[in-house]
């Protein structure tokens, strides 16, 4: 019946009937606790009845002593002082006897209570109070009277009064004592039983319940622990409609996804170990490959750092040839300007010549006519005899002169002619020297422009060549990187390839019922 039933149900019921006998124990406990309490309540009623009794019955013989001790002496002083302690003690004891009535009582109470108001009565008008009176009047005669006859008399009866009122409160805390005993026996023994049928019901529900949680959990574990040991083709027997018949049937679909899983992680890991394997393959030619290309980038580098050194070289001796280029120019230029000095100083030379030809030409025909001259004069000496012979001596003289200076006029006038033809010649050979180095200053400005373009384009080569050169050394930072990179992806391809085969081994310890490829 009990598979029929839901586990929450159950549960319910259970605790339902735990509940019920709890409920039944407490209010047993509590109608004891409640019994005892009344019992309680009628014997702590006694208590201060019991004490305003002794407080005034104490308050009274504190009196009776202090009377005594007044009888016989007359003091004045100490004896006023006495007899006002004494008188409130009565008072004190009809305070405490007032207390005692005010509490409620049984009819034999009340009887013996007017029994002892009646001797406390008596004790007070008939003893006490005459003795006070007496002690006050100094009437010796009546304080021996009635401290030692009348005051004993009358205590004694108040006395045996008292003591019957107590005893009878004694025997009613007695009776109340033995009915709280025997209430508190009655309680123990209905919660004796109580709990004997709660033990019962209790070990009832829990064979029921052991029944239906503890057998069907049994019979789940064994399942759970068949699942670790990897036997999958167990099957779930499935007998019951409640929380657990759910569990089992959430086991049993539990158990065919994990088959399912299995077969699908086994084929998968069959998959990622091939694959895993052809990774690695195909890593370690990368890697080889990689290794390949590393090296031809170290040698391409080194080249490339020879070859920015033979650039920066000849970037550097372009420089230096576009400097001593411009030294050449600059010289050239002085050179021109040299050139054009000189011809400049030739011209001068010949225009000088031209004029000195002149001038000799001048002497010459001056010669001439002094020649001509000397002839006349040599004819007229001749014509005058022996008075111009003195004369014709001069006249040969001047005619000897005139004809070396016109000799002499002819030989400056060649040596001049050929100054000036050489200088002429000088003039032409500087003007062609001007033009000659005219035209190799510009021979030299365009060289020195194509230097110093040589010279820009060399250091754009050294720049350029040095940026390639670093992107050259960064490719092959590069590929070293992806060198590294390669031989660290082949290490994981290998360690993925042994996690496939460590997985293949473990889930090979699954039993699905199924071969495996």
């Amino acid at each position: 019946m009990t598979n029929r039933l839901k586990i929450r149900t159950l549960l319910a019921t259970t605790m339902l009937l735990l509940t019920i006998l709890l409920v039944a124990v407490g209010a047993c406990g509590l109608f004891g606790i409640h019994l005892t309490n009344e019992g309680l309540e009628d014997a702590s009623g006694n208590v201060p009845t019991a004490i305003a009794i002794a407080q005034q019955q104490e308050a009274l013989a504190r009196a009776r002593l202090g009377l005594d001790r007044l009888v016989g002496q007359h003091d004045s002083a100490g004896s006023d002082e006495l007899v006002g302690k004494v008188q409130q003690l009565m008072v004190e004891s009809d305070s405490a006897w007032a207390r005692y009535l005010a509490f409620p009582a049984d009819d034999d109470e009340k009887r013996l209570a007017s029994a002892v108001a009646k001797r406390r009565d008596e004790l007070k008008s008939s003893g006490l109070g005459p003795l006070v009176t007496a002690v006050k009047n100094r009437d010796g005669n009546a304080e021996e009277s009635l401290a030692f006859e009348q005051i004993p008399r009358l205590y004694a009866a108040f006395s045996t009064a008292v003591s019957d009122l107590e005893q009878y409160q004694v025997s009613n805390a007695m009776q109340l004592v033995k009915e709280g005993e025997s209430r508190e026996q009655r309680t123990l023994l209905i919660v004796a039983i109580a709990s004997v049928f709660g033990v019962v019901s209790i070990l009832f529900a829990w064979r029921v319940l052991g029944q239906a949680i503890n057998v069907p959990l049994e019979h789940a574990v064994e399942h759970f622990e068949a699942i670790e040991r990897g036997d999958l083709n167990r099957d779930v027997q499935i007998k019951r409609n409640d929380e657990l018949g759910a569990l089992l049937n959430g086991l049993r679909k539990m158990q065919q996804g994990l088959r399912v899983t299995v077969l699908t992680v086994r084929s998968g890991v069959e998959a990622v170990a091939g694959a895993a394997g052809e990774i690695a393959a195909g890593n370690d030619d990368l890697s080889r490959r990689t290794e390949q290309q590393a090296a031809s980038l170290e040698e391409t580098a080194a080249s490339m750092e020879q070859l920015t050194v033979t650039v920066k070289n000849n970037a550097s001796n372009a420089t230096k040839a576009q400097d001593l280029s411009r030294t050449v120019s600059d010289k050239a230029s002085m050179g021109a300007d040299s050139v054009y000095r000189l011809s400049t100083t030739m011209n001068a030379l010949k225009e000088q010549s031209t004029k000195i030809a002149e001038i000799s030409d001048i002497i010459d025909g001056i010669a001439f006519q002094t020649n001509i001259l000397a002839l006349n004069a040599a004819v007229e000496a001749a014509r005058a005899g022996e008075q111009g012979r003195g004369f014709s001596v001069v006249a040969a003289e001047v005619r000897s002169l005139a004809q070396r200076s016109g000799i002499a006029a002819k030989e400056i006038k060649g040596l001049i002619s050929a100054s000036v033809a050489k200088v002429g010649e000088g003039a032409l050979r500087a003007t062609e020297a001007t033009e000659r180095m005219n035209e190799t200053m510009d021979g030299i400005g365009k060289v020195a422009t194509l230097i110093s373009e040589i010279a820009d384009a060399s250091q754009e080569q050294a720049r350029g060549i040095e940026q390639v050169n670093t992107a050259v050394a960064h490719m092959d930072e590069v590929t070293q990187q992806n060198a590294a990179l390669v031989e660290q992806a082949a290490a994981a391809s290998s360690t993925l390839n042994e996690q496939a085969g460590k997985i293949r081994e473990v889930v090979a310890i699954f039993q699905t019922g199924e071969v495996s490829a």
